[in-house]
């Protein structure tokens, strides 16, 4: 079960910072009928809600973007 939630919980990092997809969307992609559910999860697992972590993942790669330019 928990190999099973990490490869979710990856493929959800994947889609937040590859896809402008809702939360709802991307939890049910991976396997989640339950947004709120899938939420929790994510913040038990990564230390923050999906959206905090979509904005803090972006806002890091366009710092990276705007250095190596």
């Amino acid at each position: 079960i928990d190999w099973l939630k990490r490869e979710r919980i990856n493929q959800a990092k994947k889609r937040l910072l590859e896809t402008d997809d809702t939360i709802a969307e991307i939890a049910d992609a991976t396997g989640y009928y339950d947004q709120f559910y899938f939420s929790r999860d994510f913040k038990r697992m990564t230390g923050l809600p999906p959206t905090a972590y979509r904005a803090r993942e972006r806002a890091h790669m366009r710092r990276s973007a705007e250095n190596e330019a």
